[in-house]
């Protein structure tokens, strides 16, 4: 009896356990986004059992972006973060041992992108040009679309100095738009092709696409040294991402009801929104792109390595 009762506990324990062998060595997480499409992987992970499937029990906290998560990183509040390149190579020329991990939000390779500027139907508005001296609304300062709106603006002829850039949450942004506390707005998926769809916006460009086609506009960022001491952990998380990633791109249909769950959107709307682009694994050529885009900006002072920036499980 007492041998077929361990054997019980064994299999309970066997059954129990990821499975994928090891044990995670921190369990429990929390893990910060943003509210918007690219980020739905996250969601759908959790909500489908990928993470539990891998012995994980993922807490899932918002923030405006990367810029402002990343700091409870640092400080071990939180274990990883939705990590634009920007965010995490600002982070590690401050000093802050911080790495990237995989998958990426990536942007679309030819028009329309990922990520627009949107001015209203009704302005005056008519080329970048006409931003002079505007407000152009971005979810954080020193974020990856604050920074590539201002390469967008530089391509166009226009000096970034010469506009006013305003803090805004992406959900509020259209609202903020068509009130008038802003001229224009930066704006990802799903907002800006339902706020076009409304015809009360029209987009003046797609930034993204126009400065860097196809770059990995965002990972997940966790510090070096709590990645390094949690290679199960990291494994775990990152092949539930994959799973969840595969599952979106195969299953466009329920993609689109997750992103009406994960962003509060109508369901209709978001039947008219395309589905983001992922990669499962990050390209150094990519990411050194972005920190050349960031050298020119005159934000980073001084060359990153590329490959320094990513941890190896998201190689």
């Amino acid at each position: 009896m007492k041998h077929r009762i361990a054997g019980c506990i064994a299999l309970a324990a066997a059954l129990a356990a990821p499975a994928w062998g090891q044990a995670p060595e921190t369990p429990k997480l929390r893990v910060s986004t943003i509210p918007i499409a690219g980020m739905v992987p996250l969601y759908t992970a959790n909500k489908l059992g990928y993470f539990k499937n891998e012995g994980l029990e993922v807490s899932i906290e918002f923030a405006a972006g990367g810029a402002q998560s990343l700091p409870l990183v640092v400080q071990g509040t939180l274990q990883l973060s939705n990590g634009p390149i920007v965010s995490v190579a600002l982070a590690n020329q401050q000093g802050f041992d911080l790495r990237l991990l995989g998958p990426t939000l990536d942007d679309k390779r030819a028009v329309p992108g990922q990520t627009a500027s949107l001015v209203r139907s009704d302005a005056a508005i008519r080329s970048v040009a006409d931003l002079k001296g505007k407000r152009i609304g971005v979810n954080t300062i020193n974020s990856v679309n604050w920074m590539y709106d201002r390469a967008f603006l530089r391509k166009h002829g226009l000096d970034p100095a010469q506009v006013t850039y305003v803090e805004i949450p992406f959900p509020s942004m259209v609202d903020a738009l068509l009130r008038g506390s802003v001229d224009a707005v930066n704006v990802p998926q799903p907002f800006h092709r339902i706020a076009v769809n409304t015809g009360k916006a029209r987009v003046l460009g797609y930034p993204f696409v126009e400065v860097q086609p196809g770059l990995h506009i965002a990972a997940y960022g966790g510090s070096a040294k709590w990645l390094d001491a949690n290679p199960n952990t990291v494994k775990a998380f990152t092949r539930a991402m994959r799973r969840s990633v595969q599952h979106l791109r195969a299953n466009p249909e329920e993609a689109k009801n997750l992103i009406a769950e994960f962003t509060k959107s109508k369901r209709e709307l978001v039947e008219q929104v395309p589905i983001d682009d992922w990669s499962t694994e990050l390209s150094v050529a990519d990411v050194a792109a972005t920190l050349k885009v960031m050298q020119q900006e005159g934000i980073l002072k001084k060359p990153l390595d590329a490959r320094s920036l990513i941890h190896e499980v998201g190689r």
